[in-house]
């Protein structure tokens, strides 16, 4: 059984994954849509992990800094 910690990696990661994979799509990388359309089911359900454990500020965070601004 994984630990929460993993399980907020993990969740960091299939974000990221989809994220940057939606930015390759979006400048015509057409290989990646399958990685999109793979993960788009499940990003709602991972959001509403965030959300249920008080993660949502360290998502945000995450997600307006770096690579992604």
């Amino acid at each position: 059984m994984k630990t929460k910690a993993e399980i907020k990696i993990a969740g960091f990661r299939l974000i990221e994954s989809t994220a940057r994979a939606m930015m390759n799509v979006f400048n015509g990388c057409r290989a990646d849509k399958a990685i999109v359309d793979a993960n788009m089911a499940r990003l709602p359900k991972m959001v509403e992990w965030f959300k249920a454990n008080d993660l949502m500020p360290e998502l945000k965070y995450y997600m307006t800094s770096g690579d992604w601004n």
